[in-house]
């Protein structure tokens, strides 16, 4: 690489080259009052990881500069807030990510203070594609009425650049608009270098049939025929694509174009006869930004002191290198010297690397109008053909052409089956080629000179070259044999002699109710536990039903329990009740109860005791339920997991095993129990529930209860064999519930208990409208009616006691049963209150000597027989108070 001094070139044809550079500083200024708002300008520049921010100068001491990926500034890339670049007009933002939108704007600032903020510019680095043309927009387009199809057209141009060469260089040219001007001219910079360097990096860099072409014919040793200069012209975008750096002064662009928009077609296929096209200006002045230009000027000698690339390609009629500038001459751009592609022009008052596409007046048998004609053709829509050709083998790479791909498609053995999808395609196209078996026949695979290259029937592919490529067939049909294991267990169907390539279905049902369906295997190995098995048939099967000793005979039954999420708790949304029938071959109904909702179930046992199903309602549709039922164990439960959308909820369910005949329940009888309340008798229930309930023989619950709020409840269970009673009522039209799993158990104080958790939903009621959730401790014991002369409690006297509720203070008094277990009042406080000895309930008044209107409190409840007390609860003034009777 070699550094070399900057050349600078200007002429006045109508597509011209010219350059003017200007560097301006920060204007220094002390004194007086904060400097004006800069105006920015659009970045330059533009990089694979940078960019350079540009603004005009001001009065000033120096600049600040922000740089964000948000046009609003709400944050800032890393060292890019309010940074002090001094006194420049430009600064080189760097470290960025390619692809990323990034905005910037300036401040200026001196002792006095510091100006607002410019207006804001964007600018993205890019990761370059091929030869990627950035255009950056002057405010004299920007501002135009028309810009949105000025900038439009301009950009597909550029793209274009990076469709037709492969070069990853990054080029940024600045458009200018200026009505004074005929249709265009550019300014670019260049630099000096060999000829020996040039020709190298061509050598280095050749690909194409037309670069072995140019570089057969160009010498080893070239000079001016003026006087033997080796000195070469090139454009730096041009030494960038030869691989030899470049760079142009901070802040200015590669090139600068400036097109005269008002005598010009903006729309690429508008034909107005009476302007020119803006898309052929365009592309002639890029080309001529890239270095497809001349260094003859009409009226001058030619230059003794260099040569431009092109004018290595510039030929006379007789096949010798020509430099004249002679306006009679002629000179011809041709790759070897002989065969002439386009006739340059000799005009003064056009540009020497120009030329004309039509060498005679008929333009017969010669290229459409060219981007590169001199002059121009108004109304015509010319191409970018020869300037393409010209720009590869003056250095840049060009890429490929398109190819077409013949696909050729055959069958084997003939009549077989058919085929679709060949013919002729562009290459790097994705083809699909299908094969359809014929009947009597199956397909086997693609073969490509004999290699097996698919088996699929429909065999996709990118064609890059000609392909020959065969389907196979293979005449045969397929036999599926069946047989059931252990043999009479039971049946099996769907088996013979079929054709190949369908979806086929085979059975298997069990022979009575001994055995059930297990799975179907082939070889010893399992291929379904399904009974009708489906599968395509495209080879002989050899099919095995296994059937194994039914185990569903001994758990058949009705299974109930509950279901809660285990991580988050019992909460009315994911706990609830569940039942489950199954009969004696592993078929099973039941329903999931949460809230007010049933969501039923039903599904197949396998053998080994596993389902799955998914239920179809409301808050848990869609939602996959496992069970496991156990045949092994005798544990008589059935376990599963709920996945529902919210959460995953467990469950467990018993199966009822006592009948009145064989297996009477040991829990037969009568029960009270008691639902205590909360300790907080403002915002939860402070009295205690209470009721009773009878299981019979066959272990049948029939509970009728009232909670600590008034509400009354009932429910038909099972008691399991391990003496469990799953508890779930839903309560509040389904918004709440009573949750627990109570145990009988008989120890000094209870026959019953069970941990309970009670919640009530926020609403409209007279009682707790907030509603609550309390966790709570249910009590219960046998009962049977007192002996006549005996009190129901087992004593003679009692107290009574009420507590809590909207009570200003306790209310107490003392009783005595008489001969006949009737209350006799021995306090002061008016009271009514009876025992009903079938039942063990009492209910009953009392004065309350604190009111200011005297009314009695009513209040019922239950004898707890194993404690000889009697608990329930009243309600007053909007809240739940507790009763207590005992001595």
């Amino acid at each position: 690489m070699q550094a070399l001094a900057i050349r600078r070139v200007a002429s006045g044809i109508p597509f011209c080259c010219a350059l003017l550079l200007l560097q301006t500083s920060a204007l220094q200024t002390f004194g007086g009052p904060p400097p004006v708002t800069p105006v920015a300008d659009p970045a330059t520049g533009i990089g694979t990881n940078s960019f350079v921010a540009n603004w005009e100068p001001v009065v000033t001491t120096g600049y600040r500069l922000d740089v964000s990926t948000n046009a609003l500034f709400p944050s800032y890339v890393p060292g890019y807030q309010n940074l002090d670049v001094g006194a420049v007009l430009h600064e080189r933002v760097t470290g960025l990510t390619p692809g990323a939108t990034y905005y910037y704007r300036v401040r200026a600032y001196n002792a006095d203070g510091e100006s607002g903020n410019s207006e804001t510019f964007s600018a993205t680095p890019v990761i370059p594609h091929g030869l990627t043309i950035i255009p950056i927009f002057d405010r004299s387009i920007t501002s135009d009425p028309q810009a949105a199809v000025i900038e439009s057209t301009i950009n597909s141009t550029a793209a274009l650049y990076a469709t037709n060469f492969s070069d990853p260089v990054i080029v940024s040219i600045k458009f200018v608009e200026d009505s004074t001007i005929g249709l265009g001219q550019s300014v670019t910079e260049i630099t000096d270098g060999t000829y020996s360097q040039y020709r190298a990096r061509l050598v280095a860099q050749a690909t194409t049939a037309d670069d072995a072409i140019a570089l057969s014919h160009l010498p080893n040793v070239a000079t001016n025929p003026v006087n033997g200069s080796t000195v070469m012209a090139l454009y730096h975008p041009l030494l960038r694509a030869l691989g030899i750096s470049a760079e142009v002064v901070l802040g200015n662009p590669d090139s600068t174009i400036t097109l005269n928009t008002t005598k010009m077609n903006l729309p690429p296929d508008a034909t107005d006869p009476t302007k020119y096209s803006l898309f052929a200006a365009a592309c002639h002045e890029i080309d001529e930004a890239l270095g497809l230009a001349s260094g003859l000027v009409g009226g001058q000698p030619p230059p003794t002191d260099y040569i431009f690339p092109q004018d290595l390609f510039r030929y006379d009629q007789s096949g010798v290198r020509s430099f004249t500038t002679d306006p009679n001459a002629e000179s011809y751009f041709s790759l070897d010297g002989t065969n002439f592609l386009v006739r340059f022009n000799q005009n003064g008052a056009g540009d020497f690397g120009d030329w004309y596409s039509c060498f005679s007046l008929q333009c017969s048998g010669f290229p459409p109008p060219q981007v590169q004609d001199a002059f121009g053709t108004a109304g015509a829509n010319p191409v970018p053909d020869v300037e393409f050709r010209a720009l590869d083998v003056i250095g840049y790479t060009r890429r490929a052409p398109p190819c077409d791909a013949v696909i050729s498609i055959g069958v084997s053995p003939p009549g077989a089956g058919s085929v679709q999808g060949g013919g002729t395609v562009a290459c790097g196209t994705n083809v699909t080629i299908n094969a359809t078996a014929a009947n009597g026949f199956v397909f086997l695979n693609w073969t490509e000179d004999g290699t097996v290259v698919s088996t699929s029937r429909a065999y996709t592919f990118q064609a890059t070259y000609n392909r020959n490529l065969v389907a196979n067939f293979s005449p045969t049909t397929y036999t599926i044999t069946l047989t059931a294991s252990p043999a009479g267990a039971g049946k099996v169907t769907g088996g013979g002699t079929f054709k190949p390539g369908t979806q086929h279905t085979v059975k298997a049902t069990a022979a009575g109710n001994n055995y059930v369906f297990a799975d179907w295997s082939e070889s010893s190995n399992v291929v379904s536990t399904a009974a009708n098995y489906t599968f395509a048939l495209n080879a002989n099967r050899n099919l095995v039903a296994n059937f194994v000793p039914n185990p569903f005979i001994p758990v058949a039954g009705r299974y109930s329990g509950l279901f809660y999420d285990p991580v988050n708790g019992v909460n009315q949304q994911s706990s609830g009740s569940v039942t489950i029938s199954v009969s004696s071959k592993g078929a099973f109904t039941g329903a999931l109860l949460l809230g007010a909702t049933r969501y039923p179930l039903s599904g197949q046992f396998d053998s080994t005791g596993n389902a799955s199903v998914v239920t179809a309602a409301k808050n848990l549709s869609g939602a996959l339920i496992n069970l496991q039922l156990d045949l092994s164990q005798g544990t008589d439960r059935i376990s599963g997991t709920i996945y529902g959308h919210n959460a995953t909820m467990q469950f467990l369910a018993d199966r009822a095993v006592f009948d009145a005949r064989t297996n009477s329940a040991p829990q037969k009888g009568l029960y009270t129990i008691i639902f205590p309340g909360g300790l907080g008798p403002s915002t939860e229930p402070g009295g205690d529930g209470y009721g009773t309930f009878t299981v019979d023989a066959a272990g049948h619950i029939k509970l009728g209860a009232t909670l600590a709020d008034g509400t009354k409840i009932t429910q038909l269970a099972t008691v399991s064999k391990y003496g469990q009673w799953p508890l779930y009522v839903p309560l509040y039209a389904g918004q709440g519930s009573v949750w627990g799993w109570l145990n009988f158990s008989s120890t000094s104080s209870n026959d019953l208990s069970g941990a309970l958790t009670w919640t009530k939903p926020n609403g409209p009621a007279q009682y707790y409208p907030r509603g609550f959730q309390v966790q709570t401790f249910a009590q219960g014991a046998v009962y049977s009616a007192p002996a006549p002369g005996n009190s129901p409690l087992g004593v003679t006297n009692a107290q009574v006691l009420l507590s809590g509720g909207d009570l200003a203070q306790p209310i107490t008094d003392q009783i005595a049963f008489g001969p006949a277990n009737q209350v006799v009042n021995q306090g002061t406080n008016k009271l009514t209150l009876t025992f009903t000895a079938a039942t063990g309930l009492f209910k009953g008044s009392i004065a309350n000597p604190t009111a200011v209107v005297t009314k009695p409190v009513s209040f019922g409840g239950a004898v707890l027989k194993a404690q000889n007390v009697a608990r329930g609860c009243f309600l007053e003034g909007g809240q739940s108070g507790a009763v207590w009777i005992g001595n």
